[in-house]
């Protein structure tokens, strides 16, 4: 993935790397531009490319004086593909920073492709386990097979995984043509499975169920492969999106969060629910139309899997009562407890 050009780059960056304005270019790159960490790095990612190679050096340096912690940070929020490439590639022998890109729902598939067959035991496991950038790139299980760090176990999974989801990978299309040889009796077999399917789409699609109904939903997808979770978590319905939000597999729960269906109201419910996974959360907590929402603040505070920075961030948007009560929950962090009490005490002054 190339970075974009400077007139294709988002207005938020493009001002600050305008090659027209060297002084303020180079300034940036050394670091001493008065920029939040939030665009600053997004722009040293387009600079580490520039053609003038003493921009490159500056910017080099800059990044790796960055403290670890805050540049952490930045990369697992919400900022442009083509950065995350970027930074990925930068950071390819740094494995604590490079699993918080991979981790990054917004990295591109291109970046986890080219690392897979050459990163460490851990982030094999870690890739591996993102069963939804599997589906979406299944050559990624071509290049994981490449790495001998990788176990074969752990890709004939992945490969019997994409089969049950009607998937192949590049070099199994010879199995697809297998499959256009069945005799007719398999094929009517299929038929009678194509109709249950279609059947149990129509009833995963219908709002307002019986209850009758939601129990035959439950136990239905109580039968699906993963793929298949993956697939009617982005398109079903209330009923479906409230039992697949809380799968154990994250790349189920996460996929929920893409439906078009989901409401602001649903996000607060989730956001109440102490066990989504980690994923779940930090994606609900990076959202800006939902975070905007008070009580969808103020469930994340409360939340022991957001993000610390990021409760924290939410504490002054908070009122008396609810800051009074955040200040005494046993069930939050200590530094958002400290946090709160400072800010009531300036709030009732």
């Amino acid at each position: 993935m190339h970075r974009p050009s400077f007139n294709d780059l988002e207005p938020e960056y493009r001002r600050f790397v305008d090659p027209a304005n060297a002084k303020a270019v180079g300034l940036l790159a050394r670091g001493v531009a008065p920029l939040p960490p939030q665009v600053l790095v997004p722009c040293w990612m387009y600079l580490l490319d520039d053609d003038q190679a003493e921009v490159k050096e500056a910017t080099s340096k800059s990044i790796a004086a960055f403290p670890l912690p805050s540049m952490k940070s930045i990369l697992q929020s919400k900022i442009p593909a083509w950065a995350l490439y970027r930074a990925g590639k930068f950071f390819e022998s740094q494995e604590e920073i490079l699993e918080v890109i991979l981790l990054n729902e917004e990295s591109p598939n291109t970046l986890v492709v080219e690392v897979s067959a050459k990163c460490s035991e851990r982030l094999v496991n870690i890739i591996a386990n993102n069963q939804e950038r599997i589906i979406e790139s299944p050559e990624i299980i071509v290049e994981l097979e490449k790495n001998p760090r990788n176990l074969k176990s752990t890709t004939d999974r992945l490969r019997q995984f994409l089969r049950l989801a009607g998937i192949f990978v590049p070099g199994e299309v010879d199995e697809a043509a297998k499959k256009a040889d069945q005799d007719a009796s398999v094929a009517q077999a299929v038929q009678t499975e194509e109709e249950k399917k279609k059947a149990f789409e129509e009833l995963a699609e219908t709002e307002d169920l019986t209850d009758e109904k939601r129990m035959s939903l439950l136990k239905h997808i109580a039968t699906l492969s993963t793929g298949a979770k993956v697939k009617l978590s982005t398109k079903g319905n209330k009923e479906a999106r409230n039992i697949l939000i809380k799968d154990a597999n994250k790349s189920v729960s996460v996929a929920v969060l893409k439906n078009p269906r989901i409401t602001e109201n649903e996000v607060i419910h989730y956001s109440n629910l102490k066990s989504l996974s980690d994923d779940v959360v930090r994606i609900i907590s990076t959202n800006p139309t939902w975070t905007k929402n008070y009580n969808i603040k103020l469930n994340l505070i409360n939340h022991p899997k957001t993000p610390l920075p990021i409760a924290m961030q939410f504490i002054k948007f908070l009122n008396l009562r609810d800051l009074q009560g955040v200040s005494k929950s046993k069930t939050v962090a200590g530094p958002v407890r400290k946090s709160a009490k400072e800010l009531l005490s300036v709030k009732r002054k």
